[in-house]
């Protein structure tokens, strides 16, 4: 469902629109300059987790990255309801949720 090599290219623009280094990424995510290279240029895949730590890294939403809409006119019925229901979880619960989520998606793939 989602393309691996849009995910790279939207990291690799998030990354320098902050003006970072691959290594700079890497360090900040627990990869090498080297194997943060091979994400970015999509030989392997991003995980959940990853992304979260790119949207605090990068300063981009996680579904900035995987392409998803994010205006409320661009969500349908059921889009609106599933980030309705992700709005009323305590803050506590909505990283474990959107993992969950999202892992189910990938999965799908």
């Amino acid at each position: 469902m989602y393309d691996s090599k849009a995910i790279a290219r939207r990291v690799k623009e998030a990354r320098e629109a902050r003006n970072l280094s691959q290594g700079e990424v890497g360090d900040k995510i627990g990869l090498s300059e080297a194997g943060f290279g091979h994400y970015e240029r999509a030989r392997q895949t991003f995980t959940v987790q990853q992304l979260f730590e790119l949207e605090r890294v990068l300063g981009r939403s996680v579904a900035w990255f995987l392409g998803i809409p994010t205006r409320p006119d661009e969500l349908t019925h059921d889009e609106q309801y599933a980030l309705s229901i992700y709005r009323r979880a305590k803050e506590l619960h909505r990283e474990s949720i959107a993992v969950a989520v999202l892992e189910g998606v990938i999965a799908e793939a």
